[in-house]
């Protein structure tokens, strides 16, 4: 039998050059072995964030029109590559795939340049934002846009150069796209590393700009992977009279150091109020000062508390010291809705336990079983502690006088027959019932 083999579809050198330098054979291997009358896959002549093709009826005779731009341009059709690869390769390829030709397409279009500069209170105000894509995106709803904002920016300034720069992305008419600060020396558990701040872009496709950036210099940063712990900046000088920006990181300033974890003043208003006049209070635990909408009275604690000393439960703000976390809950430990089993170690709801007088403890409730002789509660896993008696579906303790142990079972005594102090079942082997005397007796091998 003859074998028909399926016509592979092509892709221009130039194509297939741009897939294998970014590792996308995927996608090539996708388009070469898809179906449907696509084919001759290639660059958009009219929008390079988009994959040119041709179809059928649309497919010259003649082959050196077949990638000539000018006919492509005019007898060709686009796609965007989520629209044509969504059923072939997976989705990361094809955000990949969108970001890097989106990323062109800002390039060879607005003459898109990303580069670090010392200037940020100018590219902070709004006036120097693009508006090619319109007033939208985490770039225009920044707080810090505002002319007024401008004296809070200039702190940045004053760090230096060395500590702080502003990354932007800006088009041929050195309009902004994007910015985000580049702190350059940031202290970790791990050691020193650098760290791109949050990224304000107009949109997601020139946000990936800069995290292609990161990634090439192996950056963390903000959008991706903020470092895990506590990040510090040292030796910042924050004066009186200096008015304090909102920090997407760094919201903790002590002493000469700035933090993304702690600190005795708080970096948090939109408002850029001057160092002095910033309203804070001290946490009466840790000692730190925090903004006062962070404080909360603790009337078991008997004070103030900060948001990391503190907890919220149902009730009350309680130190987080004396509360336990079930289920996703806290609870203080005082609380009635809760009961600390000291056999187990851990805290349950009062309506998942049961009180046992006998352990003197709380036990879980599919743990135990209720002894109607005891009147009592008893843990299932006590094998030296209960019997179960077969007599009546009951439990006891081992050493309760109404039952006795026959062959491995235990019955009660009173469903039982004693002959000279010892017990058996009814049906025994070992006794029979005399009807004369109308009285139970042992048979005579059991008395020889």
């Amino acid at each position: 039998m003859k074998t028909i083999k399926t016509k592979r579809k092509r892709l221009s050198k130039k194509f297939r050059r741009f897939l294998k330098k970014n590792k996308l054979e995927s996608v090539y291997h996708a388009l070469r072995a898809s179906e449907g009358t696509s084919d001759y896959f290639g660059f958009s002549k009219t929008d390079i964030s988009r994959i040119g093709y041709l179809k059928n009826g649309r497919i010259p005779d003649k082959s050196h029109l077949i990638w000539d731009e000018e006919y492509r341009a005019r007898m060709g059709f686009h796609a965007k590559p989520g629209k044509l690869l969504s059923e072939l390769v997976p989705n990361s390829d094809i955000q990949k795939i969108s970001a890097i030709l989106y990323n062109m397409k800002l390039k060879e279009e607005l003459g898109a340049r990303l580069f670090l500069t010392s200037d940020i209170c100018y590219w902070y105000l709004e006036d120097r934002y693009s508006e090619y894509f319109g007033r939208r995106g985490g770039l225009w709803g920044s707080c810090m846009k505002y002319s007024e904002c401008q004296e809070g920016i200039e702190l940045y300034e004053t760090f230096g150069k060395d500590v702080v720069e502003l990354l932007v992305l800006v088009d041929k008419n050195n309009e902004l796209l994007g910015r985000a600060l580049f702190w350059k020396k940031v202290n970790t558990s791990q050691g020193t590393t650098q760290y791109l701040d949050r990224i304000y872009a107009v949109n997601d496709n020139v946000k990936q700009m800069f995290l292609d950036w990161t990634e090439a210099k192996n950056i963390p940063s903000y959008d991706t992977d903020i470092p895990s712990g506590e990040m510090r900046i040292n030796n910042i000088n924050v004066r009186e009279y200096d008015r304090i920006p909102y920090f997407d990181t760094f919201h903790y300033y002590d002493y000469d150091t700035l933090s993304s974890k702690h600190g005795d003043i708080s970096f948090d208003s939109t408002e850029c109020p001057r160092f002095e006049d910033l309203d804070t209070q001290r946490c009466d635990d840790c000692g730190c000062r925090v903004h006062r909408e962070r404080l909360y009275y603790s009337s078991s604690y008997g004070g103030n508390l900060c948001d990391d000393c503190g907890i919220w439960t149902n009730d009350d703000w309680h130190h987080i010291n004396d509360c336990v976390q079930i289920k996703g809950e806290y609870y203080h430990k005082d609380s009635d809705d809760i009961r600390y089993s000291n056999y187990r170690g851990e805290y349950y709801f009062t309506n998942d336990c049961v009180y046992s007088e006998y352990h003197d403890d709380w036990i879980e409730m599919d743990n135990s079983v209720y002894s109607e002789e005891e009147k009592d509660y008893f843990r299932t896993d006590d094998v030296d502690e209960i019997i179960f008696c077969a007599s009546d579906n009951e439990y006891y303790l081992h050493d309760s006088e109404s039952v006795v142990e026959i062959d491995g079972d235990f019955y009660l005594k009173s469903d039982l027959i004693e002959i000279k102090g010892k017990y058996y079942t009814e049906d025994s082997p070992h006794i029979y019932y005399d009807e004369e005397e109308g009285e139970h007796k042992l048979r005579q091998m059991e008395l020889a």
